[in-house]
């Protein structure tokens, strides 16, 4: 899940930041635009976590989940 870096024979802990991510991040990883995930917070899919002055972010490990949760294999063509 995350990169287990080994740093003075320890793995690499993820910080917060690396745990969130922004709107635009998510919107890369889903090959969507951003303005799709606002409508995906409006709607209750995707929870955003308010970090103050308007900065929106959600967390890795919802987006993860949510990403989980909505695989659904396509139908064999033919």
């Amino acid at each position: 899940m995350y990169s287990e870096k080994l740093h003075h024979g320890a793995k690499h802990m993820p910080t917060i930041t690396e745990a969130l991510l922004t709107r635009k991040q998510v919107a890369a990883l889903f090959q969507i635009s951003t303005l799709t995930v606002i409508r995906m917070e409006q709607a209750g899919k995707l929870k955003p976590v308010k970090l103050g002055a308007g900065s929106i972010r959600h967390r890795r490990a919802d987006v993860e989940q949510f990403i989980t949760e909505s695989i659904t294999p396509c139908p064999p063509q033919g």
